[in-house]
């Protein structure tokens, strides 16, 4: 099965690509050894075993197409939600004398499992966060400008390539790593905007027209073309209940 740009696929260590569906209970990987599914959720924690003689990493990759979610439970039990258009690289069982790491493209919240003296880390082209226990938003589709991390609690660390010095964040803070100059700026922020999509709603807060489309083409799946050559400085407010609330209406 070939799979086209609306479905979510899981990609194994050996490329195999397997499409996830909404009447799937449970996802064969490989003969006598699958995953638990529940509706739009996989899970990794104490569902799939890896065979202990098996010394490399086995990793998995999980890509969400625009206008869907999709929620993974990793092998530690941290839960991570995936906004449309996003991928996650993740190990499938994370080493215990090592740092926990996944890669990502896209948007995600995590509610990271804290486990004492080892790291989770989201590795980023760009910016990389580290953290030991806590709720985060990452915001890193490549087409941005920026890549923002919105701390709801506990504390992460950012730092780059570019910037060897980690910038701590604190609660209520976003953190924003510029692509052009690559220097980071935190800023106070309300976190309820920026992670209200995790529960099928999107706030807009004093947001450009040209931003807002952006947004509605990933939430929606659709291409808008604006056929106005206006470029306002104008910024508008919004509330959008995903689920309740078509694009054309």
């Amino acid at each position: 099965i070939i799979p086209n740009e609306d479905d979510v696929v899981l990609t194994t260590s050996d490329g195999k690509k397997i499409i996830l569906n909404d009447q799937q209970n449970e996802v064969e990987i490989e003969s006598q050894l699958s995953l638990k599914k529940k509706s739009s959720q996989l899970n990794y924690n104490m569902t799939f075993k890896v065979n202990d003689e098996v010394k490399k990493p086995i990793f998995h990759m999980l890509k969400v197409p625009f206008g869907k979610r999709f929620k993974i439970v990793l092998s530690d039990g941290t839960l991570v939600h995936l906004n449309s258009g996003s991928k996650l690289k993740y190990p499938v069982k994370f080493d215990k004398n090592k740092p926990r790491m996944v890669s990502l493209e896209g948007e995600a919240f995590f509610d990271v499992t804290e486990r004492k003296n080892q790291i989770f880390s989201v590795n980023s082209d760009l910016i990389n966060v580290e953290v030991y226990g806590t709720k985060f938003n990452f915001k890193n589709y490549p087409e941005d400008l920026s890549s923002d991390i919105v701390l709801v609690e506990g504390s992460v660390g950012l730092y780059s390539n570019y910037i060897k010095k980690i910038t701590r964040l604190k609660p209520g803070i976003k953190g924003s790593f510029n692509k052009s100059n690559f220097s980071i700026t935190q800023d106070k922020i309300n976190t309820s905007i920026y992670t209200s999509w995790i529960n099928g709603q999107v706030v807009f807060r004093n947001e450009s027209f040209e931003s807002i489309l952006t947004k509605l083409e990933r939430i929606y799946n659709v291409e808008i073309i604006n056929n106005s050559n206006n470029k306002s400085n104008e910024t508008f407010n919004a509330k959008i209940d995903i689920e309740k609330e078509s694009i054309n209406c």
